[in-house]
Parts: C-alpha cells; sequence; structure tokens
C-alpha cells in the first residue's frame, strides 16, 4: 500500500472553513498544522469551532505578537527542525514565520505548496516591488494554489504557469452550511421570517474596505424608489458608529438592523431568513460569505472588485454584479431582486446552491493532493 503523503500547513487561527479543508485533505494524507494563535476576533470566529472534530493535528503556538517577530520565527522552527513532511501549505508570504518555513521546505526537498487569493486588483501595487515578489515567491514556492480565475492571473504575474496552479483555496464547508439552513427553514421558519419581515442580508466587518456607507446610500435609493424590504447587517467593526450615524441622517432607523457578530454556528438561520445577499465592497480579494450563502441557496449581489465575482456570479443565474462606487446602480439591482416572482428568487438561490457546489473541501484537498505531486524540477 502506497504510504499517505504527511503535510505541514500553517494558518494563523484556525476558523471553521480551515477545519473543513485539513479534515478533507485528512482523508487523503497525514495532516499536521501550525496554529500561531488560538483566537481571532477580528473575524469573529472566537476561537469556536464546536461544528468539527479535528482529525489532523494541531501544534498551537499561542503566540501574541507580531507576525515578524523573532520569537515567532524560532517556535516555528522549533516545531518542523526534528520532522518530515513531503509537503507544506502557506497561506501568504508576508511574515518571518511564512517565509522561514517557506526556506526551510526548500531545503529539506518538501513540495512547497503557496496558498493565495490574492488579486492584481485588491490593493495599489508598485513596478518595483512587484519585480522583488516574483524573484522571491517564484522561488520560494513549488506551487500555488489559488482562489479563482483574478487570483490565477495575478499567481501567472508572479512565475506561477499553468502546470504549477491549482484551485479551490478559498472553500467552506458547503453540506454543513446547506443542512444546517434547510433545518432553519423547517419548523416554524414561515413565523419567523413573517415576524423579522423580507431583507437583505450583508455579513462582515464593519469596515472602511465593505463600503457600507455606499450600501446604505444605495438602499436609501431603493427604498426612494419604492422598495419595502429592510437592510439586516452581521457584523461588527471601527465603522459601527459612523454607520448608526449615516442610517439616522438618512431616516432609515426603522428599516436598518445591526445585528452584531455572530459566530459561524449561527450564521445559516440568518442566511435561510434572508431573500438576498448584498457584498459591496470595494477591495476584497475574495468573499467567502459568498460561498456560505450561496450553499445556503440565496441569490446573491456581489460589488463586480470582489474577487469572487468572476468565479460565483451567474448574471441572471444566481445574481447580479454592480459598481460598489455607484449607489444607484445597486439600487436598480435591489428593486429588480424584490420585484421578481418568488419562484424566481427560489430558482437564483437553487442555481447558486449549484454552482457553489464544485467549490468544497473535497476540491480544496484534492488539488493539495495534486500539487503535491508536480514536479518542478
Amino acid at each position: 500500500m502506497k504510504e499517505r503523503p504527511r503535510v505541514l500547513a500553517m494558518w494563523d487561527s484556525l476558523g471553521p472553513c480551515h477545519h473543513a479543508r485539513l479534515n478533507a485533505l485528512s482523508d487523503q494524507s497525514e495532516v499536521s498544522v501550525i496554529e500561531v494563535r488560538s483566537r481571532d476576533d477580528h473575524r469573529g470566529w472566537g476561537g469556536r469551532v464546536d461544528e468539527y472534530e479535528p482529525s489532523f493535528e494541531v501544534i498551537g503556538l499561542n503566540h501574541g505578537g507580531s507576525a515578524w517577530s523573532p520569537t515567532l520565527l524560532a517556535k516555528v522552527i522549533g516545531v518542523v527542525r526534528s520532522r518530515h513532511f513531503d509537503g507544506v501549505l502557506v497561506p501568504g508570504y508576508t511574515g518571518t514565520a511564512a517565509l522561514a518555513l517557506a526556506v526551510w521546505a526548500k531545503t529539506k526537498k518538501w513540495q512547497t505548496i503557496l496558498l493565495t487569493d490574492s488579486t492584481l486588483g485588491d490593493k495599489k501595487r508598485q513596478t518595483v516591488a512587484e519585480i522583488l515578489k516574483r524573484c522571491i515567491v517564484a522561488r520560494l514556492f513549488d506551487v500555488a494554489i489559488v482562489s479563482g480565475r483574478r487570483a490565477a492571473a495575478y499567481a501567472e504575474r508572479l512565475g506561477f504557469d499553468t502546470p504549477r496552479r491549482g484551485y479551490y483555496c478559498d472553500v467552506v464547508d458547503n453540506d454543513w452550511f446547506a443542512r444546517m439552513a434547510a433545518e432553519a427553514r423547517g419548523s416554524g421558519a414561515d413565523i419567523e421570517r413573517e415576524r423579522i419581515g423580507k431583507h437583505f442580508l450583508y455579513v462582515g466587518r464593519l469596515a472602511p474596505e465593505k463600503n457600507l456607507v455606499k450600501l446604505i446610500e444605495a438602499f436609501a435609493k431603493y427604498r426612494e424608489m419604492g422598495g419595502t424590504w429592510d437592510l439586516n447587517l452581521i457584523g461588527t467593526g471601527p465603522m459601527l458608529k459612523t454607520l448608526l450615524a449615516v442610517v439616522v441622517n438618512s431616516q432609515l432607523v426603522p428599516c436598518v438592523h445591526f445585528l452584531g457578530a455572530r459566530v459561524t454556528s449561527d450564521l445559516p438561520g440568518h442566511y435561510a431568513r434572508a431573500e438576498a445577499l448584498i457584498l459591496p465592497s470595494k477591495r476584497e480579494t475574495w468573499g467567502l460569505v459568498v460561498n456560505e450563502a450561496m450553499a445556503c441557496q440565496l441569490p446573491i449581489l456581489v460589488s463586480e472588485r470582489c474577487g469572487c465575482a468572476d468565479d460565483l456570479v451567474e448574471p441572471d443565474g444566481n445574481g447580479w454584479t454592480f459598481d460598489p462606487l455607484v449607489p444607484g446602480g445597486l439600487a436598480a439591482l435591489m428593486l429588480r431582486m424584490e420585484r421578481l416572482p418568488d419562484v424566481e428568487r427560489q430558482r437564483l438561490g437553487n442555481r447558486s446552491r449549484t454552482l457553489i457546489a464544485g467549490y468544497s473541501p473535497r476540491a480544496f484537498a484534492d488539488e493539495v493532493v495534486r500539487m503535491l505531486g508536480v514536479d518542478t524540477r
């Protein structure tokens, strides 16, 4: 019997999406993962991954400092010094630990796999910095697993040609979200939806790059145009006070609702009770909430600047994209969504579920195993 490959991964903090991917990979490999921190309150996981029993080894570092800390570097090297792996998964190329792990793996002739959803347009790029990055990254990493088309195009600029690229870096546990959403739509769901009322849903940080002031402006225009649905926002962040003021000044208090942070286990119920998801970001490397909403059979309205827009949005199939800086365009799409017959919105939601099926933890695991076998000599 062929020996299963040994794979080492490293993430800053493990959330439910990481557990799903790594459990799937554990079906085909012996997996160990370095968890740099045990919590990530920035994303609202709060260290809770109750839905998953890990089938892989977790090596917790409980690091509380910078990603460039010499202490972190020493901890990571201490983990790998006396162990052997066939490949390492490194999410990104910033931070001393990530670069050191890649260098160490290269010296040991382990396959180095870069996990990246970076795109050319997700930030302002400097020519000299990009040249240096290409020189370093393409030499440190044998192959790359990217999120979608835009990330693939950027990875190619960094030196990863087609044979050295895999896909499905950004996936969630579709089956779990679908199952939990179905349960939420079950007993008593109609009464609950009637109590809450029909609404659009936003899930994510309340941060400047999420473009939420423009979202509220678009929502105000939509209501002026005759729209009747509400807007629910899940998340917290530095923009909360600003957004509350915008809502008050726009006289939208009765129909815009800030629900605060929610752990992952709460989200399927919110997706199930919404009519459509809106992700209005002006900068977003991918947008995992779109995966989650699609798994829960929601139609989607996604900013054209989100990395997932080219891959996950099928115009007139499961939703539409929009220019995030033009509130009137989004307002028109919101009104269009509301005026669709219920059966047509259900069709869009069903198409979402079909489209997202290919973006699964199993697909991620298959790509990792395939990339382990790529000869880059």
